[in-house]
């Protein structure tokens, strides 16, 4: 990806999905016409004394610029909160100690292998059999049972994705309402914006102090969801 530059605003190429081109490419026209549109705050020429113009910069420093289309990257805002981080070490962990776990159980199957195999020499041919096929029976109902750890353990990091993206929805509308905004869009999926539509990091900050971690003791009433 390369960085363009266009009438003094920063730009960003950014990554886009096949099927998001058509819309991806309006929006581009779009911002590239919001950024004619004088800021808010922005110094105004006055008459001086004299007659001539004059400028005066009594207006607030660095003016938020207001724009239709907010931009936000959703895999960041889930990976870099205080929520996501939670969850996805709750998550590795959980798999770490399944881990460890089908670790042993290897382990044990290998030793208990060996051993079916030190007896065949002294057991009828029938009877081997029919311990080996126990055998691998109790292998593949292992194999299932850890299978399924590993899914649910998968299971409820995806269910934790779900309310979280629930929770900080309304966050989210309050920051399109004091931005005057109509819409937020993935910016995983724009060629160009300029930067300062992106509200990513302050939907961060905000998410932080209002939702924090959002463990079961914290979700209250809004959760949405079940653990």
């Amino acid at each position: 990806m390369a960085a363009r530059r266009r009438q003094g605003q920063g730009f960003h190429l950014r990554g886009m999905c096949p099927g998001a081109k058509r819309s991806a490419m309006a929006l581009a026209v779009v911002l590239g016409a919001a950024h004619l549109l004088p800021a808010e705050g922005m110094a105004q020429e006055q008459p001086s004394a004299n007659g001539s113009p004059a400028v005066t910069s009594d207006a607030p420093s660095a003016p938020r610029r207001m724009a239709p289309i907010l931009t936000l990257n959703q895999e960041r805002l889930f990976r870099k909160s205080l929520f996501g981080e939670r969850a996805i070490r709750e998550r590795d962990n959980a798999l770490a100690e399944l881990a460890r776990e089908n670790r042993r159980i290897e382990a044990e199957l290998t030793q208990e292998e060996k051993d079916l195999t030190e007896r065949r020499k002294a057991l009828p041919a029938a009877q081997f059999r029919k311990l080996a096929d126990a055998f691998d029976e109790k292998v593949q109902g292992i194999r299932k049972a850890q299978d399924e750890k590993a899914r649910a353990i998968v299971g409820r990091y995806e269910s934790e994705q779900q309310r979280f993206f629930g929770l900080v929805l309304p966050l989210l509308s309050e920051i399109v309402s004091e931005r005057g905004a109509s819409a937020i869009i993935d910016s995983r999926v724009i060629i160009v914006a300029t930067e300062d539509i992106d509200i990513t990091d302050e939907a961060l900050r905000l998410i932080d102090a209002r939702i924090g971690e959002g463990g079961a003791g914290e979700a209250g009433e809004g959760s949405g969801g079940n653990e």
